[in-house]
């Protein structure tokens, strides 16, 4: 089989650069640095090492940069960093939809917790539609 260090290689078109956050990844595997668990946790001795399995697993090279943004927490370990990359890289749009289908944090969760999630969700939806009525107004 082939193997390249800088290219995806792939049956149908040949090859595909990989992208920056792959390669940086490959590298701190190769010198053993923060691709596991406890490396993260070495790097984020703030967080528990629960949440930081938890977002390793779930969001993978994306964890640093969720466990390094310091947004309160809102429900749990759920804080607004992640409510904000699902709504801006997974395009999740409810509480429900964040809560069951992207994490299944919906069965560890109390109901109050679930609540606050559903209105971080209603309040971005909220302010989204009223830029998007702005724009219109000043179309017009």
């Amino acid at each position: 089989m082939l193997h390249s260090d800088s290219r995806i290689l792939t049956t149908h078109t040949g090859s595909l650069p990989r992208p920056a956050a792959i390669l940086e990844g490959m590298r701190a595997h190769e010198e053993g640095g923060l691709d596991d668990v406890a490396g993260l946790q070495r790097a984020h001795p703030r967080h528990a090492p629960a949440s930081v399995l938890r977002l390793a697993r779930l969001y993978g090279t994306e964890a640093p940069a969720l466990l390094g943004a310091n947004a309160p927490a809102l429900a749990g370990d759920v804080g607004e960093a992640e409510l904000d990359h699902a709504w801006t890289k997974e395009w999740a749009r409810t509480g429900a939809d964040f809560l069951w289908r992207r994490t299944k944090l919906g069965l560890h969760l109390a109901p109050a917790e679930q609540a606050r999630i559903d209105a971080w969700f209603d309040a971005r939806r909220a302010s989204g539609a009223a830029a998007g009525r702005g724009i219109a107004a000043q179309s017009s």
